[in-house]
């Protein structure tokens, strides 16, 4: 029993072989594309909320137009205000 193969798909878009071996090309210097430090330095957090709370939360973002982290930050700092 043979079964026919199928024809490929890749047809003729594989890189043509060659005698040398392909070497990565020298990256260039990264750091100035990385300079922009205008954004205020953060740091990144989890937090676990009942499923009522976080419902809660959800729809008093979606009805005032921000994000859940504003309306979280807005209450810390309103409880906990920054020296």
């Amino acid at each position: 029993m043979s079964t026919e193969r199928k024809p490929s798909t890749v047809g003729g878009r594989r890189r043509p072989k060659t005698d040398q071996p392909q070497t990565a090309r020298p990256a260039g210097d990264m750091r100035a594309a990385f300079q922009d430090r205008s954004r205020p330095q953060v740091v990144n957090t989890s937090f676990n909320f009942p499923r009522d709370f976080h419902e809660h939360m959800r729809r008093l973002a979606f009805e005032r137009g921000v994000s859940m982290k504003d309306i979280i930050i807005e209450a810390v700092q309103a409880q906990h205000p920054m020296p």
